[in-house]
Protein backbone atom coordinates (compact mmCIF):
# COMPACT_ATOMS: atom_id res chain seq x y z
CA UNK A 1 0.00 0.00 0.00
CA UNK A 2 1.43 3.50 -0.56
CA UNK A 3 1.09 4.84 2.36
CA UNK A 4 3.08 2.31 3.86
CA UNK A 5 6.13 3.59 2.62
CA UNK A 6 5.10 7.79 2.77
CA UNK A 7 4.65 7.65 -1.10
CA UNK A 8 3.45 10.91 -1.95
CA UNK A 9 4.07 10.90 -5.76
CA UNK A 10 3.63 7.85 -8.08
CA UNK A 11 5.19 7.63 -11.25
CA UNK A 12 3.13 6.28 -14.44
CA UNK A 13 4.50 4.61 -17.89
CA UNK A 14 2.78 2.57 -20.03
CA UNK A 15 4.05 -0.96 -21.37
CA UNK A 16 8.07 -0.03 -20.77
CA UNK A 17 9.55 1.56 -18.11
CA UNK A 18 11.17 4.14 -20.92
CA UNK A 19 7.59 4.92 -22.32
CA UNK A 20 6.68 7.35 -18.68
CA UNK A 21 3.30 8.88 -18.67
CA UNK A 22 3.61 11.47 -16.29
CA UNK A 23 2.80 11.05 -12.29
CA UNK A 24 -0.18 11.18 -10.26
CA UNK A 25 -0.19 12.42 -6.24
CA UNK A 26 -1.47 10.81 -3.49
CA UNK A 27 -3.64 13.67 -1.92
CA UNK A 28 -5.03 13.71 -5.80
CA UNK A 29 -5.87 9.54 -5.52
CA UNK A 30 -7.08 10.20 -1.48
CA UNK A 31 -9.03 13.28 -2.55
CA UNK A 32 -10.77 11.31 -6.34
CA UNK A 33 -10.08 7.88 -5.26
CA UNK A 34 -12.88 6.95 -8.10
CA UNK A 35 -11.34 9.08 -10.80
CA UNK A 36 -9.80 8.36 -13.60
CA UNK A 37 -5.82 7.90 -13.48
CA UNK A 38 -5.56 9.94 -16.36
CA UNK A 39 -7.53 12.51 -15.17
CA UNK A 40 -5.40 13.00 -12.10
CA UNK A 41 -1.98 12.82 -14.34
CA UNK A 42 0.21 15.59 -14.49
CA UNK A 43 3.42 15.97 -16.17
CA UNK A 44 6.55 15.12 -14.39
CA UNK A 45 10.32 16.21 -15.67
CA UNK A 46 13.03 14.89 -16.65
CA UNK A 47 16.95 15.51 -15.26
CA UNK A 48 19.94 13.36 -16.51
CA UNK A 49 21.47 10.99 -14.26
CA UNK A 50 25.04 13.28 -13.96
CA UNK A 51 23.14 15.93 -12.36
CA UNK A 52 24.75 16.86 -9.37
CA UNK A 53 23.20 17.20 -5.83
CA UNK A 54 23.53 20.80 -5.88
CA UNK A 55 21.77 22.07 -9.17
CA UNK A 56 18.91 19.45 -8.52
CA UNK A 57 17.92 21.49 -5.27
CA UNK A 58 18.05 24.52 -7.60
CA UNK A 59 15.99 22.71 -10.18
CA UNK A 60 13.25 21.60 -8.00
CA UNK A 61 13.15 25.29 -6.51
CA UNK A 62 12.64 26.90 -9.79
CA UNK A 63 10.15 24.39 -11.80
CA UNK A 64 8.28 23.86 -8.15
CA UNK A 65 7.93 20.30 -8.31
CA UNK A 66 9.23 17.40 -5.78
CA UNK A 67 9.66 14.70 -8.38
CA UNK A 68 11.96 13.73 -11.55
CA UNK A 69 12.66 11.04 -13.67
CA UNK A 70 16.22 10.23 -13.79
CA UNK A 71 17.12 9.31 -17.48
CA UNK A 72 20.68 7.61 -18.73
CA UNK A 73 23.18 8.36 -20.83
CA UNK A 74 20.93 6.36 -23.96
CA UNK A 75 17.43 8.74 -22.75
CA UNK A 76 16.51 5.38 -20.83
CA UNK A 77 14.82 5.78 -17.66
CA UNK A 78 17.36 5.06 -15.08
CA UNK A 79 14.61 5.83 -12.18
CA UNK A 80 13.33 8.80 -10.39
CA UNK A 81 14.45 11.30 -7.35
CA UNK A 82 12.63 13.57 -5.09
CA UNK A 83 13.50 16.47 -3.20
CA UNK A 84 13.40 14.54 0.20
CA UNK A 85 16.18 12.51 -1.70
CA UNK A 86 17.94 15.48 -2.16
CA UNK A 87 17.52 16.78 1.02
CA UNK A 88 18.60 13.46 2.67
CA UNK A 89 22.15 13.41 0.60
CA UNK A 90 22.68 16.97 1.65
CA UNK A 91 21.76 16.52 5.02
CA UNK A 92 21.62 13.06 6.24
CA UNK A 93 18.58 10.67 7.09
CA UNK A 94 15.50 12.82 7.77
CA UNK A 95 13.93 10.64 9.87
CA UNK A 96 15.57 7.48 11.02
CA UNK A 97 15.30 4.26 9.21
CA UNK A 98 13.94 2.32 12.34
CA UNK A 99 11.07 4.90 12.54
CA UNK A 100 7.63 3.41 12.85
CA UNK A 101 5.04 3.84 10.11
CA UNK A 102 3.49 6.96 10.66
CA UNK A 103 0.41 6.32 8.02
CA UNK A 104 -1.77 3.34 7.60
CA UNK A 105 -4.14 2.65 4.93
CA UNK A 106 -7.51 1.14 6.34
CA UNK A 107 -10.03 0.96 3.56
CA UNK A 108 -11.04 3.90 0.85
CA UNK A 109 -10.85 6.67 2.81
CA UNK A 110 -10.03 5.42 6.13
CA UNK A 111 -6.64 5.95 7.73
CA UNK A 112 -4.57 4.71 10.86
CA UNK A 113 -2.30 7.94 11.55
CA UNK A 114 0.35 8.21 14.01
CA UNK A 115 -0.36 10.50 16.87
CA UNK A 116 3.48 12.41 16.23
CA UNK A 117 2.95 12.09 12.13
CA UNK A 118 4.00 15.94 11.52
CA UNK A 119 1.20 18.25 9.84
CA UNK A 120 3.38 19.00 7.55
CA UNK A 121 3.49 15.68 6.26
CA UNK A 122 -0.64 15.09 6.88
CA UNK A 123 -0.97 18.27 4.51
CA UNK A 124 1.58 16.81 1.99
CA UNK A 125 -0.20 13.61 1.83
CA UNK A 126 -4.01 14.53 2.32
CA UNK A 127 -4.10 18.05 0.62
CA UNK A 128 -5.30 19.01 3.91
CA UNK A 129 -4.67 22.00 5.60
CA UNK A 130 -5.73 22.00 9.52
CA UNK A 131 -5.95 25.35 9.98
CA UNK A 132 -3.59 28.26 11.57
CA UNK A 133 -3.06 26.52 14.69
CA UNK A 134 0.03 26.30 16.17
CA UNK A 135 0.68 22.74 16.70
CA UNK A 136 3.27 20.34 14.78
CA UNK A 137 1.50 16.75 15.08
CA UNK A 138 -1.29 15.36 14.35
CA UNK A 139 -1.73 14.60 17.96
CA UNK A 140 -1.05 18.32 19.34
CA UNK A 141 -4.14 19.31 16.14
CA UNK A 142 -6.66 16.35 17.53
CA UNK A 143 -5.90 17.64 21.29
CA UNK A 144 -6.15 21.70 19.88
CA UNK A 145 -9.81 20.76 18.21
CA UNK A 146 -10.96 19.23 21.42
CA UNK A 147 -9.54 21.75 23.73
CA UNK A 148 -8.45 19.47 26.41
CA UNK A 149 -6.50 16.14 26.97
CA UNK A 150 -7.89 13.40 24.75
CA UNK A 151 -9.18 10.23 25.70
CA UNK A 152 -9.68 7.03 23.84
CA UNK A 153 -12.40 7.24 21.38
CA UNK A 154 -12.90 10.78 21.57
CA UNK A 155 -13.87 11.73 18.33
CA UNK A 156 -12.78 15.64 16.71
CA UNK A 157 -14.30 16.91 13.48
CA UNK A 158 -12.70 19.41 11.04
CA UNK A 159 -14.13 19.73 7.85
CA UNK A 160 -15.16 16.67 5.90
CA UNK A 161 -12.57 14.70 8.25
CA UNK A 162 -13.40 13.03 11.66
CA UNK A 163 -10.62 12.19 13.87
CA UNK A 164 -11.47 9.33 16.63
CA UNK A 165 -8.45 8.67 19.32
CA UNK A 166 -7.41 4.89 19.35
CA UNK A 167 -4.81 5.03 21.41
CA UNK A 168 -3.38 6.85 23.89
CA UNK A 169 -0.04 6.32 25.87
CA UNK A 170 -0.26 8.29 29.32
CA UNK A 171 -0.94 11.97 27.83
CA UNK A 172 0.07 11.67 24.38
CA UNK A 173 -1.85 10.99 21.55
CA UNK A 174 -0.35 7.56 20.05
CA UNK A 175 -2.64 6.68 17.49
CA UNK A 176 -5.92 8.07 15.74
CA UNK A 177 -7.94 6.70 13.07
CA UNK A 178 -9.01 9.32 10.45
CA UNK A 179 -12.17 9.03 8.25
CA UNK A 180 -12.54 11.38 4.93
CA UNK A 181 -16.17 11.97 4.90
CA UNK A 182 -17.59 10.92 1.50
CA UNK A 183 -14.32 9.25 0.49
CA UNK A 184 -15.46 5.66 2.03
CA UNK A 185 -18.14 4.52 -0.68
Amino acid sequence: MMMDRCVTTLVLYGGQIDNVLGAVEMRDLVLAPKAPLAELLRPVPFVPEQQTVESLLQFFRKRRVDTAVVVDEYGGVAGSVSVEDVAEELFGPLQPHDATEMAELLGPGRYRLSGSLPIHDLTKAFGLRPGRNSVATVGGWVTALLGRIPQEDDVARWRHVTLTVEHMERHRVASVIMTLEGKND
